[in-house]
């Protein structure tokens, strides 16, 4: 029994599987909490799908994928942010209508790879996780590096601005750059992970985790700490349930991320119920260090 659990680690692939998703895991574990508090998981989604047309472009070019999705991110981000300044639009409102928009030129766009003959576009949304290389490991290793240093170096005023923006500007903090600046975080960590899971099911990876631990602790640390564990259990389950049933890795990981929230929801509305403080003071308290 015990060799027939061990038996896909011994497999070349699952196991760069496995460290990307480890990677991934820590990445995507800091940054979805910092989703999840600053109450921008809608916007994580429609980055999510504002790549598209980026991935499209590249693919019909022959360019990079990972710089094509970039780009396009980055466009949706500083148009958000310029669309703003419009008084009479409301931050949702600039969300949706560039997010569909962009979501919109993607699909459009589809019928020139068609009409192009190239394929490989159904592997950057739907992810190849038994198709990574070492190339997209060191590729996720740096840029996991960059934007969790960038998010140290801003931990503080990242919490401020994310429960008091008026505090904030009283103390002269530049919260619109912050925001921005964060918002091309989020971009980063997307992007990062096409390879592995897709963009469409990459949404999973910067919002669950975090609406996880948040639901079981209040401390900032001990909530990040949840986060990228929860992660990089679920990628593990969805590795094996993959491996052993022939199911799509990146979904089988998706899955697994999902049952483990609804476990993490059951447990602390169990707790609740039976008016046990620690948890139920969790939903009353903003995070601390």
């Amino acid at each position: 029994m015990l060799n027939f659990l061990l038996e896909p680690f011994s497999q070349v692939y699952i196991q760069r599987s496995l460290i990307e998703m480890t990677l991934l895991g820590i990445l995507c574990g800091v940054v979805s909490i910092y989703v999840v508090l600053r109450g921008v998981a809608f916007l994580a989604n429609a980055l999510s799908h504002s790549i598209f047309p980026g991935i499209v472009i590249a693919l019909l070019l022959g360019g990079n994928l990972f710089w094509g999705g970039l780009v396009a991110g980055l466009v949706v981000v500083v148009s958000i942010s310029l669309v703003e300044n419009n008084e009479k639009v409301s931050e949702s409102t600039a969300i949706g209508v560039l997010y569909i928009g962009a979501f919109g030129l993607g699909i459009v766009l589809v019928s020139g790879i068609k009409q192009a003959g190239t394929s490989g576009i159904e592997h950057f949304l739907f992810g190849q996780l038994f198709g990574v290389g070492w190339g997209d490991v060191l590729n996720t290793l740096l840029i996991s590096l960059l934007v969790l240093l960038v998010i140290f170096l801003m931990r503080k005023e990242l919490l401020l601005t994310s429960f008091d923006e008026t505090t904030a500007r009283a103390m002269g903090l530049p919260v619109r750059r912050i925001k921005l600046g964060f918002l091309v975080l989020v971009a980063l960590t997307v992007v990062t992970g096409l390879p592995a899971v897709g963009n469409i099911l990459m949404i999973a990876l910067v919002i669950t985790p975090g609406a996880t631990a948040r639901l079981l602790t209040y401390r900032l640390l001990p909530m990040m700490f949840i986060a990228v564990g929860v992660v990089i259990l679920a990628s593990v389950i969805g590795v094996l349930v993959s491996y052993y049933l022939g199911l799509t890795p990146g979904a089988c990981v998706v899955v697994a991320l999902t049952g483990l929230f609804l476990l993490a929801l059951g447990y602390n509305t169990l707790k609740n119920a039976l008016n046990v403080p620690a948890l139920a003071a969790s939903s009353q308290k903003q995070p601390t260090n």
